[in-house]
């Protein structure tokens, strides 16, 4: 089977673009060893097309994504899919409630557990305050987190410290591979 033979019927964009994962699946078992000099190639080729290579922006992957909580608990916010890396350009939190709330974002891994992860920032907001998390005005703005399907953002908002109300966590991001 070659590679190209489960690739053929996707497009570099649109409804049908192929995927990291698609992608992947085909590569996974190539051995870089003379004999497969060709198919390197046609992968090099590939990635190329797929703007997976170069590790820039790839074009119209940008999205905001939203997620309101209204409980004390966590929530797996960002996981990229296999093979592919998403670079964070921003994140936000605004609470809707009485009474003042901290929100927290988090660096994890499959398998940690809560008290393992890493804290990466916290925000402390009251009632209506858009409060940004990432990058914050203290740091500088070319600092950008890039997670993958091993290290992705969990959050979570301290919801004890508030009477009634939720807390709506905004990340904005884009697809670099």
């Amino acid at each position: 089977m070659s590679i190209w033979d489960n690739l053929n019927t996707r497009t570099l964009f649109g409804s049908a673009k192929a995927t990291g994962t698609q992608v992947n699946t085909q590569e996974k078992d190539i051995h870089l060893e003379e004999k497969n000099r060709q198919l390197l190639n046609d992968i090099n080729l590939i990635n190329k097309s797929l703007m997976r290579a170069d590790g820039g922006i790839i074009p119209g992957s940008g999205e905001v994504k939203t997620y309101t909580q209204t409980n004390d608990s966590d929530y797996q916010f960002i996981i990229p899919p296999d093979g592919e890396v998403w670079m964070i350009q921003g994140i936000s939190s605004t609470v809707d409630a009485s009474g003042a709330n901290t929100a927290y974002l988090y660096l994890t891994s499959p398998g940690l557990t809560a008290t393992a992860d890493m804290v990466y920032l916290s925000s402390l907001a009251s009632s209506s305050d858009n409060v940004p998390i990432f990058p914050s005005d203290a740091e500088y703005k070319s600092n950008f987190l890039e997670l993958t399907s091993n290290m992705y953002l969990r959050v979570h908002s301290n919801m004890d410290n508030v009477t009634t109300g939720s807390t709506t966590f905004k990340v904005g991001y884009v697809r670099k591979r």
